[in-house]
């Protein structure tokens, strides 16, 4: 899980502003060319209710993958979340929206730093998305378990949501620099 990886880093600095992130740990599963969204998010969730995965897949697509109604962020304010709650250890101060936002980033990061997450998909964009949506989805459950609502199921619900409409977001703008070899 990347919240226990940084937080056992040893780099200096977890929990202030001065942490400075390496980069995420590797995930545990190699993805299969068959695999879609659904698989990504039952190989990396910490729980297996497959309902969580539908329910922000199908609301993700319901609104196509822009931010809807405030529910997804982009990069930049990702970002900002990420490191409120990955780097500063201020998760339990963070609204369950703000937790998945944080969770699509660290999965945007875990995208970009491992090609095995997407080679097999061989460049289909739109099955792409969607792992990517699987992959933030199953980090929110993970990250979720250290706000202490874990078993509040209307928080878990708003974070896979948030997870998956930044996650789609996020795709959708900084994928063409992406795939054109040029993402930063």
């Amino acid at each position: 899980m990347a919240y226990t990886y940084y937080q056992q880093s040893g780099q200096p600095g977890w929990g202030t502003n001065h942490f400075q992130f390496g980069p995420p740990p590797t995930p545990a599963f190699q993805p299969q060319p068959s695999w879609g969204g659904h698989d990504f998010y039952r190989a990396h969730a910490a729980t297996a209710d497959p309902y969580l995965f539908d329910h922000a897949w199908n609301r993700v697509r319901e609104y196509g993958g822009a931010p809807a109604g405030g529910i997804g962020v982009g990069l930049h304010e990702a970002r900002h979340w990420h490191r409120r709650a990955y780097g500063m250890n201020e998760i339990s101060y963070m609204d369950a929206h703000e937790i998945g936002h944080a969770a699509a980033y660290e999965a945007y990061r875990t995208w970009i730093h491992n090609s095995s997450m997407y080679e097999p998909l061989s460049g289909d964009i739109e099955r792409q998305r969607e792992a990517l949506t699987g992959l933030a989805v199953a980090e929110a459950t993970r990250l979720i378990q250290f706000s202490g609502r874990a078993l509040d199921q209307y928080a878990r619900l708003a974070a896979t949501e948030a997870a998956a409409h930044t996650a789609s977001y996020i795709f959708y703008q900084v994928g063409i620099w992406f795939y054109l070899g040029i993402a930063s």
